[in-house]
């Protein structure tokens, strides 16, 4: 992962790690994942959502 890091860092690409479990939705739900990227948009990119109504919503029907 460091060297990932480091690669990304000398070509000045944004990169972000996300937990994620896209087999089994029991470990990591995909809203969480969704909220890692959307923290990281705001707080590191200072970008704000094109339509906040899709930030959150229910996918618990989904498959």
């Amino acid at each position: 992962m460091k060297l990932f890091d480091d690669q990304a860092r000398e070509r000045d690409v944004h990169f972000i790690w996300v937990q994620q479990d896209l087999m089994d939705c029991r470990t990591i739900s995909r809203r969480d994942m969704r909220e890692q990227v959307n923290k990281y948009m705001t707080s590191v990119l200072q970008e704000k959502p094109v339509d906040p109504t899709l930030v959150d919503f229910d996918d618990s029907l989904a498959w």
